[in-house]
């Protein structure tokens, strides 16, 4: 099972056009662009970080505490604010992007943007968005699978 898979099968032509309307992007390709390189990034930065004990013990909480997959039930919703999980830890992308990526987080953005064309700010939104969604799909999978 290849988890960049999983989660890029969630972003539909929809979805994609719902967050370049929602970041101000001028075309759904940029925003395509960034979001792979902004999954790729922010997994990368996860198994580093789960390479530690510490850092693994971390992830595994916050996916047993946190983030259930229950986000990726009605991802327009989260993204459009209209659907609001019980959790709200599972959509707080800011503090998730905290948690990943630390003081990485400006050089995360400045990379994406270079990469795909956006402004860092539209990066750095899009970036918060998905977080919530990645850490979901994580979540899913371990509980789907067993995994600890």
């Amino acid at each position: 099972m290849n988890i960049t898979d999983l989660i890029q099968g969630q972003l539909s032509g929809d979805l994609i056009n719902q967050l370049t309307n929602k970041i101000g992007a001028k075309n759904s390709e940029q925003t395509a662009t960034a979001a792979s390189s902004i999954m790729n990034v922010l997994l990368g930065a996860m198994a580093q970080n789960a390479a530690k004990p510490e850092g693994a013990a971390a992830l595994n909480n916050a996916l047993e505490r946190d983030h259930d997959g229950s986000v990726l039930d009605n991802l327009m919703g989260m993204f459009t604010g209209q659907a609001q999980p019980a959790n709200s830890k599972a959509i707080n992308g800011a503090g998730i992007l905290g948690h990943i990526l630390g003081s990485r987080q400006s050089g995360a953005v400045e990379a994406v943007s270079k990469a795909s064309g956006l402004n860092t700010n539209q990066v750095g939104s899009l970036m918060v968005s998905l977080a919530p969604m990645i850490m979901g799909m994580l979540g899913k999978v371990k509980k789907e699978e067993g995994l600890d």
